[in-house]
């Protein structure tokens, strides 16, 4: 046992790094200082250790401090890691994020995280290691710009206003350009989270299962929005928008046994069609008398 918590069997591995920093030719691309190589070997130390298998690996080049930055391959292995009930493995914990908010809501998610260089460690040992991770990002940043403030008040110009910088790109320069960019590439975004989910949804809804029921069977799954928040019926509902799919309402009338009053049945009843039919007025009176 770790810490009270069952051997983990299957694992998910994720693999990050940092935006790439170019060399002085600009064509020689500087290796990370915990590169994926590195990560790879140490994952694989964890699946030695507990003789455990890895059903999926995934990896992807982005910051790790910003809580709002929008990291695909590590919604995909949460959900791969939710839906098989593995364990995600990471090589070191700021491989996951350099932000303590983002670190200690997975945890409160319930979401099962490992790191290989410390695979013992408890959960406050967790939160207390994502504040010195974030501590040490604030540091970094603070002295990223100041450099950069130097070489700014030298005269060199940074950014976009380098010489050259747009060559060959110069159809994406300017706001409108790059705010068209922004739409294509948050629709791409879109569609790769809500693929996968579609089909199902108007599986269900054609079988006449309402969207609360369909939000709540697509969290059972492990699927999640593009907020990575849980769905919800508007939240279904805006997906079969966003596809074109009309909504289907549909209607099962019945007649109460009780109170011989036509009443809309719900879908609860309609998958025990063995019980008898009783309308909500009648349930609700049997609830008082029950509470009275």
């Amino acid at each position: 046992m770790l810490n009270d918590r069952p051997v983990p069997k299957k694992l998910v591995a994720y693999y990050r790094l940092s935006k790439p920093k170019r060399g002085k030719n600009k064509s020689e691309t500087i290796r990370d200082a915990y590169g994926m190589t590195d990560q790879r070997r140490d994952v694989a130390s964890i699946r030695d250790r507990f003789d455990a298998q890895i059903i999926g690996e995934f990896a992807e080049i982005e910051t790790g401090t910003n809580k709002k930055a929008h990291r695909p391959e590590l919604e995909k292995a949460i959900l791969m890691a939710r839906f098989h009930k593995a364990t995600l493995v990471i090589g070191r914990q700021d491989r996951l994020g350099r932000n303590t908010h983002f670190i200690t809501g997975l945890m409160e998610k319930g979401i099962h995280f490992m790191c290989a260089d410390a695979p013992d460690q408890t959960e406050m040992a967790i939160e207390v290691r994502a504040s010195f991770d974030a501590e040490e990002a604030r540091r970094i940043s603070a002295r990223t710009k100041a450099a950069l403030a130097i070489v700014k008040e030298n005269g060199k110009k940074l950014g976009s206003a380098r010489p050259g910088h747009w060559k060959g790109r110069e159809h994406l320069r300017g706001f409108k350009q790059a705010t068209i960019a922004s739409v294509l590439a948050k629709r791409r975004r879109v569609h790769e989270n809500y693929d996968q989910v579609i089909h199902l949804i108007t599986e269900w809804q054609s079988k006449g299962m309402p969207l609360t029921v369909i939000a709540e069977n697509l969290n059972e799954m492990g699927h999640s929005t593009l907020a990575c928040m849980p769905f919800t019926q508007p939240a279904v509902s805006s997906v079969l928008k966003l596809y074109g799919k009309k909504l289907i309402k549909h209607f099962v009338t019945g007649t109460c046994t009780e109170c011989n009053r036509g009443f809309r049945v719900s879908w609860e009843q309609q998958q025990h069609p063995e019980q008898p039919l009783v309308c909500y007025r009648c349930i609700k009176k049997k609830s008082r008398r029950a509470s009275a």
